[in-house]
Formats: C-alpha cells, structure tokens, sequence
C-alpha cells in the first residue's frame, strides 16, 4: 500500500469515528409490555381507550405531557384530551380519547386479531420518556374490554318491525339501520340476518353489497313474505308480539379481503 492510499484510510477511519462520535443517540425509552385494552363509550363519536400494562421495573416515568399512539406498527391514530397515565409497583395504565372520525381509513388494512398497539408518553420537548407496547387480539376476551351493548346501541338498531299474517302467508318487515362513526366510506359485502320472535326464527334475508357512508347511517330494509308453513314455529310468538331481535352478520370489505362483524340486536314487534 502506497504511503498516500495509507493517509486516505486513516483519514476515512478517523472521519467515520468522529461522525459516529456526534450522531445523537437516542435510547430505547422505558417500556412496558401492554396486556390488555378497555374501551368505554361516552358519545358514537368519541371512544374512551385505556391500555393496561406490567410495571415499569425502575417506577412510573414522570414528566409525560404529551402522548402518540401507533397502530400496526406504522399507523399514527391522533389522540384528544389531556394524558392520564400512572401505575404502581404491580401495572401501569394510559387513558385517552380518540375521536372516531380521526381514525384513518389504513387501519382497515390491520390485521385486529394479531394487532400490534405501542403507546407512547412524550415531555415537554417531545422526547418519549415512557411506552407501553404489546400485541393484542381483540377478539379475545382476555385481552380486550368492549361494551357490546353500548357499541350496537349506538352504531346498530333494529326498528320497525311489522308482522302482518295473511291467509297463506306472513309479511315481515323490518328496518336494520346502521351507523358509521368513522371518516371514511365503508364497503359492506353483505348482511345476513334472521329475524327471530320468542327465540324462534321467523325468516333470514340477506342483502347485497352497499357502501355505509362517512359518518352516515344506512337504512337495511329486511322484508319479505314467509309461507305459514315456514314460521308455524313461531306463529304464537307474532300473535302475540313477543320480542323480536335478529342475529346474523355484517361482512365489510378491507384490503386483506372481507371481514365478518357479528350482529345481535333487538327490538319490539309492531
């Protein structure tokens, strides 16, 4: 090696150090692992998400004035209100709210049952100080805590229900209306459902494809004549007027193919 190829590496070595020497480096903040996601429901518009976790081993980061939440790994979700975060020797909890129609529409692309979540406490200077991260299934109990009830209240109902009796027939009507919180159009495949009136069912339908639009509600008509025959199971309950309710499905469309949303709804004959 020639005495000036010997000066150009030490010269490359000494730059590279010093280069590596200024470059900030950032540490991994604390972070503990997320166990399990509770949602309540204060408006359809607004949902109330506290993430629990195990504790955090040197003790709850101070200083948390700010807080980003990441789904999927590379899907930011913007967050309202003011940051709640605490814990003790034992778990560690984060409380904010998101804003239904802030959602973006990517994360119909997330796989719900292997869902990556990482949140992440900031100071003042927008430096993450604390994280809870995990992935969760949401549809295992154990892992998530859902107000069915709340959530088909308000974005699912089940209204007008009409049996009229014929002499050789049934006419059953029904209106299934549906909700969309989200910012986004929604495709739907299609919804299966079957009317039921005393635990026994009536009649199923289903309907084909339409799009629930962007904070819209979708009226679904359910109607349709049923042979006497048919519902003979049934007949006392419509005569007189038992509860109805319908079980079935909505199937949405996403990018990684459709998606099954379940439905139990109920409501009082006409």
């Amino acid at each position: 090696m020639s005495r000036i190829q010997v000066v150009i590496v030490v010269v490359t070595l000494t730059l590279t150090a010093a280069a590596g020497m200024a470059a900030p480096k950032h540490a991994e903040p604390p972070t503990a692992r997320l166990m399990k996601l509770a949602v309540e429901l204060p408006s359809p518009e607004v949902a109330r998400v506290t993430l629990r976790g195990a504790a955090f081993p040197g003790g709850v980061p101070g200083g948390v004035t700010g807080q980003v939440l990441t789904l999927g790994g590379d899907v930011a979700v913007p967050l309202d209100g003011a940051v709640t975060f605490g814990g003790d020797a034992t778990s560690t909890s984060a409380s904010f709210d998101i804003r239904l129609r802030s959602i973006p529409e990517r994360v119909l692309a997330l796989d719900p049952n292997e869902l990556a979540v990482r949140w992440e406490g900031l100071d003042a200077k927008g430096v993450t100080v604390a994280a809870l991260a995990g992935t969760l299934d949401l549809g295992d109990p154990g892992a998530t805590e859902l107000p069915l009830r709340k959530l088909y209240d308000a974005y699912a109902k089940l209204s007008q229900v009409e049996v009229t009796p014929g002499l050789t027939s049934v006419h059953v009507r029904a209106s299934l209306s549906l909700l969309n919180p989200l910012g986004f159009d929604i495709g739907i495949t299609r919804v299966v459902a079957t009317l039921r009136v005393g635990g026994k069912a009536v009649v199923t339908v289903q309907r084909p494809a339409f799009r629930l639009r962007a904070g819209g509600h979708s009226e679904v008509p359910l109607d349709q004549d049923v042979a006497l025959a048919d519902v003979a199971g049934g007949m006392a309950g419509l005569l007189r007027g038992d509860p109805a309710g319908v079980d079935g499905s909505v199937v949405i469309q996403t990018p990684q193919g459709d998606r099954e949303v379940p439905l139990h709804l109920g409501a009082a004959l006409q």
